[in-house]
């Protein structure tokens, strides 16, 4: 935002600021495990050397929302555990504990707006709220970003490069077509022009490491993905009270859900794992119709 005061933070790590190694911290009991990444591979937080040697950890480098966004002149508002966070042209939705983010422009319209995971859930010490810093990446427009100087020293907003920056990549790149995503992959999605009864509105790619797809407004968000091998990419690991496994075109789907309504679907096909994340939930026979239309 061109219009906000660039913020240069120096924060204690044992203080306002925590280092968090995401690797040291299992799932929860019923969750399925994260996928490793590789130090070659875009992702958030910051590569953890043990011993000299490179390693699959990462670190998440947790901030203090209400101050910085105070600082950068953002508005944070609380309801029940969920938060907003508004800017001049963005605003971001969390609730805390789950790593599951919704950002969107503040104007109307849905054009830019995204389900998306980051290094680490929100979480809340008191009144406190605390959000991985490159939650300032997605909220910042014009190239801000966020990054970690060697002596410690985190910043916020637009500052010189200096040869000790670390610069916390966006790995996200949107697309106008499924075509252009699939070319930028080196893998192709297909998917229906319609889901959750709602038309596809933004495609996005994760380097070459993931396609997905967003259908709906706010409040009944459906997110498609598509990435070579079987981990889990889903990025929800709620614990949800039901779960159905089912084939489905020869592919055994896990779906999880309450009360008939099921707002994951997990399953591997042909060398690739898929993952249907449904906000509002959708039926079984619904889910179903829609993952035989992915491929």
């Amino acid at each position: 935002m061109k219009k906000m005061l660039a913020a240069l933070l120096t924060l204690a790590l044992a203080g306002a600021a925590a280092l968090f190694a995401l690797a040291a911290q299992p799932p929860a009991a019923g969750a399925p495990a994260e996928t490793p990444e590789t130090p070659e591979s875009p992702a958030w937080g910051l590569p953890v050397l043990v011993d000299g040697q490179e390693t699959e950890i990462r670190a998440s480098v947790m901030v203090p929302l209400q101050a910085v966004a105070e600082r950068l002149g953002l508005t944070v508002t609380q309801d029940s555990g969920t938060v907003r966070v508004e800017g001049s042209e963005r605003y971001v939705r969390l609730t805390i504990g789950e790593n599951q983010y919704f950002a969107a422009p503040v104007r109307e319209g849905l054009l830019g707006a995204s389900l998306f995971s980051l290094s680490a859930a929100p979480c809340a010490a008191g009144d406190v709220i605390c959000v991985p810093l490159e939650l300032f990446d997605v909220l910042l427009e014009g190239g801000a970003g966020t990054a970690v100087q060697q002596d410690g020293t985190v910043t916020i907003g637009a500052a010189p490069e200096t040869p000790d920056t670390v610069r916390l990549p966006n790995p996200f790149t949107d697309h106008d077509t499924l075509e252009q995503a699939a070319r930028a992959a080196g893998f192709s999605l297909t998917v229906p022009e319609e889901a959750g009864g709602s038309l596809r509105r933004h495609i996005q790619t994760l380097d070459t490491e993931m396609i997905q797809v967003f259908y709906g407004d706010e409040d009944g968000e459906v997110c498609v993905r598509k990435a070579p091998g079987g981990e889990d990419i889903s990025g929800d690991y709620n614990v949800y009270p039901q779960t159905t496994a089912a084939d489905v075109d020869g592919a055994e789907v896990v779906m999880k859900g309450e009360e008939d309504r099921f707002h994951l679907a997990l399953w591997t096909r042909g060398g690739y794992t898929y993952a249907i994340l449904a906000r509002d939930g959708m039926s079984g026979g619904a889910m179903t119709a829609l993952i035989r239309q992915v491929r």
